[in-house]
């Protein structure tokens, strides 16, 4: 499954991953996950969740409007909700990355 990891200062990047595996994206982040969903899609990006106390870089402003509700830290994968688990993106979705965070690129 095509996966974007995006790490702190550095353009994301497609990565191939095997499966869905929830130790690969422990070991992709450093720790323990949380996920946050992208509004309206079936787009999730995943994280570590102690990132902001481990003191882990900041990554990737989330916005509401124009209003700054939240910066994720550390290494972020971005995939696709399916069921009870994760699945590769789609074309589509990259479209949608693309439009939303133009700075993944950057």
């Amino acid at each position: 499954m095509n996966v974007l990891l995006k790490s702190p200062g550095k353009p994301a990047t497609s990565q191939f991953l095997p499966h869905d595996d929830l130790h690969l994206y422990q070991q992709m982040v450093g720790g323990p996950i949380e996920t946050v969903f992208l509004p309206r899609t079936q787009i999730v990006m995943i994280c570590n969740e102690e990132g902001k106390l481990r003191g882990l870089q900041p990554n990737l402003p989330l916005y509401v409007g124009d209003e700054l509700v939240d910066i994720l830290v550390g290494n972020i994968i971005f995939c696709r909700l399916k069921g009870e688990g994760f699945d590769g993106l789609r074309q589509s979705d990259i479209e949608i990355l693309k439009e939303r965070f133009p700075q993944l690129w950057q």
